[in-house]
């Protein structure tokens, strides 16, 4: 096959803060979706078979849990953020592995909405647009009834974390994933092939993603995402992002 029909998608842990761990130890290589449908169904199984399904879900890619994880949410007053109109991000004092904070008020009523402190960066050699959205084949939530954000930029173009992020009824009792279960789907828009590489994120790579993340700030809320892609590019970013990924891949052999 062609290089020119092939797409490098570089990704990492990414991380809260900088006085987070990254935990690497959570994260493993996405999976193709298909691969997974075709495991988990018999061989004659129309869904298998089917030509749109499979065009359909060539290039969706899942991220999947490391462990079980299960945290108790009954003994915490999720209404509270009703009246809390603050944009304040706190972590939730409850008891897991990983935390799970508070983000903003919600968009739905009755609903608190908060991430759970697994991310991903990704970024591509070339553009290429992808949609993060909650898994559907089959589908799966951490809270029964919850609500998760979606979102799609270029990562070609753009650096920034893609976060579970969850808005959850006030009636959660309980917030539970378990181990190579999917978290999320990642629809990547291109007809090529797809090949990932893992590498380290660097102090300065968490900075230039959280500039990303931050944009915001400076430029508003009303800056369109192609107007970014331009300034992303017009600044060099594109370069130092990716000179700065490819020195730090994760395994000797994908340096060659």
């Amino acid at each position: 096959m062609s290089s020119k029909n092939v797409i490098n998608v570089y990704w990492a842990p990414a991380q809260f803060t900088k006085e987070d761990p990254q935990w690497n130890l959570f994260y493993s290589e996405p999976k193709p979706v298909i691969e997974n449908l075709v495991l988990n169904t018999t061989k004659d199984s129309l869904m298998v078979k089917c030509p749109a399904a499979r065009v359909a879900l060539k290039n969706v890619y899942a991220f999947h849990s490391n462990i079980d994880e299960e945290i108790n949410l009954s003994d915490l007053d999720l209404s509270a953020d009703a009246t809390d109109t603050s944009s304040e991000q706190y972590v939730l004092p409850t008891e897991g592995k990983l935390s799970l904070k508070r983000l903003r008020r919600s968009s739905y009523s009755g609903y608190v909405n908060v991430s759970y402190n697994l991310g991903w960066i990704l970024f591509a050699d070339q553009p290429l647009m992808a949609r993060m959205v909650a898994p559907y084949h089959p589908p799966r939530t951490p809270v029964e009834g919850a609500i998760m954000a979606t979102g799609a930029f270029d990562i070609g173009q753009w650096y920034r974390p893609m976060n579970l992020d969850y808005h959850i009824p006030y009636s959660a009792k309980k917030f539970s994933v378990k181990e190579n279960e999917p978290l999320a789907f990642v629809e990547f828009q291109t007809e090529a092939e797809i090949k990932f590489h893992r590498y380290q994120l660097t102090p300065l790579l968490h900075n230039l993603a959280g500039e990303c993340a931050t944009s915001i700030e400076k430029f508003g809320p009303r800056m369109s995402l192609k107007n970014k892609y331009k300034l992303f590019t017009k600044s060099k970013m594109r370069n130092i992002v990716l000179t700065e990924i490819q020195k730090n891949l994760a395994t000797p052999e994908e340096t060659k």
